[in-house]
């Protein structure tokens, strides 16, 4: 083979191989642009709903009740029976006196610390256990200013320990500070322990902060806010164009927006909503949704979020 033919070959091998990368990044260019640019306009039924506005905050399990628990002062010291950080029933003997007698547990707890004579010493006032509960559990959790017209003494928590993610426990608002730090109040929630849980386990907890039982609502993307913050949404007529409609909005959740005035149920709203799929495929809107749908542009969409 000559020389020339070899840098031929070559020439049209490289060739070859520019054309198919440009091809491939052409292809992923609009694979992209199409992933970027595809919406989908839905459509949804006013209908009626509960809605539920919660609060929600991650927990720490503590201690319900930390105390120090003297030794007898008559008494004559023997020996510590338990060790720090152990989990012990109510009844456990916790120290022997050289009498022997004991120093038993009043409640289900663990020893955190202590201050105990030498062993064959006398017992004096300065002495003691210091336990902490675990039969009545707390947790510290902080809560916004914004929520705190909801929140008194005494509300009701719904508590769920990640070890035992199928078991609510039910407690209750039993402090709450006076000041704020960052705009945030610490609250202290108190529930009682099914033997189960831990000292130190993380969990969650939820509280209703309000609730509306069969109110007109709309799913919360519908809900559009013009610069002086009134609000509208896309109101679909009989012959199927859209119209801007007022509406005065209270109370929602993370699907469903209450609607106070400006619409009435079995009207269709219309909004955009990102395609998560395939063109003309979307997930339900809720309940009282419809399926009608149609894929528009990124312009249109730009257009349409300008005005909002």
């Amino acid at each position: 083979m000559s020389k020339r033919t070899i840098i031929l070959t070559v020439s049209i091998a490289i060739i070859l191989i520019i054309a198919l990368v440009i091809i491939l990044v052409i292809q992923q260019k609009s694979k992209n642009t199409a992933t970027v640019d595809q919406v989908v306009l839905k459509e949804a039924t006013v209908g009626t709903q509960t809605i539920i506005k919660q609060f929600s905050s991650s927990l720490q399990v503590s201690s319900g009740l930390d105390e120090q628990i003297e030794l007898h002062a008559t008494y004559y010291f023997n020996k510590l029976l338990v060790d720090k950080s152990i989990y012990v029933k109510g009844g456990t003997k916790l120290l022997e006196y050289t009498n022997g007698t004991y120093l038993t547990a009043p409640y289900d707890l663990v020893v955190t610390n202590y201050s105990l004579p030498a062993s064959g010493d006398m017992c004096t006032n300065s002495n003691y256990i210091e336990v902490q509960t675990t039969e009545t559990c707390a947790s510290s959790i902080q809560i916004n200013e914004a929520d705190m017209d909801y929140i008194t003494l005494g509300e009701k928590v719904a508590v769920v320990i990640n070890a035992f993610p199928d078991k609510t426990y039910t407690g209750y608002i039993t402090d709450i500070s006076d000041t704020a730090t960052n705009s945030n109040f610490t609250a202290t929630v108190t529930y009682m322990n099914d033997g189960n849980i831990k000292l130190g386990m993380s969990g969650y907890c939820t509280i209703t902060l309000q609730e509306e039982k069969d109110v007109t609502a709309v799913p919360i993307e519908a809900i559009n806010v013009r610069d002086d913050d009134t609000k509208y949404v896309e109101a679909v007529d009989s012959n199927g164009g859209t119209s801007e409609v007022n509406v005065e909005t209270g109370i929602a959740d993370s699907n469903y927006v209450e609607i106070k005035s400006g619409l009435t149920v079995g009207q269709t709203v219309q909004y955009v909503d990102v395609a998560t799929g395939n063109p003309g495929v979307t997930t339900s809107s809720g309940t009282n949704a419809n399926s009608g749908q149609q894929v528009i542009n990124a312009r249109q969409l730009t257009r349409a979020l300008n005005n909002m």
